[in-house]
């Protein structure tokens, strides 16, 4: 709900099910502290083990300087499917895929965590394991969680718009 109602709401089609983010489609910029993408399944519903069928799984490339930000991309990716991501690209948040990672880097880190849930085993979660790559990741708490710290509050927030006080 959050990245639908911020623009930062993704999902691929029968007919290009890939969403690709690369230097002439990039990842969008939100200041100051960052963005939550979110790449649903085609259909938009979750996937379930043994009745989605793996055409519907979310599909999503990233390769090069795929960030608005010179600095590299800020935030939480949210995949409901499986992420591929090559060349020199850099983030600072999590990455979190329900079903397989690949980070081949040539360049660039990731600072904070990724997560790959596998929860369909169709090829294994790779992180740099061709010689020519240069795949940086490091685990690092604070960068996980800083750039969404506004974002995601503890406790009861109330829509804008949906609450009226009445005076006595």
């Amino acid at each position: 709900a959050h990245a639908k109602s911020h623009g930062t709401y993704y999902r691929g089609t029968m007919a290009s099910p890939t969403i690709t983010f690369s230097s002439t489609n990039r990842l969008p910029d939100c200041p100051p502290h960052g963005c939550i993408v979110f790449v649903d399944t085609i259909s938009g519903t979750n996937i379930n083990l043994g009745t989605t069928a793996t055409s519907d799984y979310a599909s999503v490339t990233i390769s090069g300087a795929a960030s608005v930000n010179p600095s590299g991309f800020k935030g939480w990716i949210v995949v409901n499917g499986g992420l591929s991501i090559t060349g020199s690209f850099s983030m600072q948040g999590l990455i979190y895929a329900v079903n397989d990672i690949s980070y081949v880097g040539t360049g660039g880190q990731i600072r904070g965590q990724m997560v790959s849930a596998n929860i369909l085993d169709t090829i294994a979660t790779v992180i740099d394991t061709s010689l020519s790559g240069a795949a940086s990741l490091q685990y690092n708490c604070a960068a996980t969680k800083d750039p969404v710290a506004a974002l995601v509050r503890p406790g009861f927030i109330v829509k804008a718009g949906t609450y009226k006080e009445i005076s006595d």
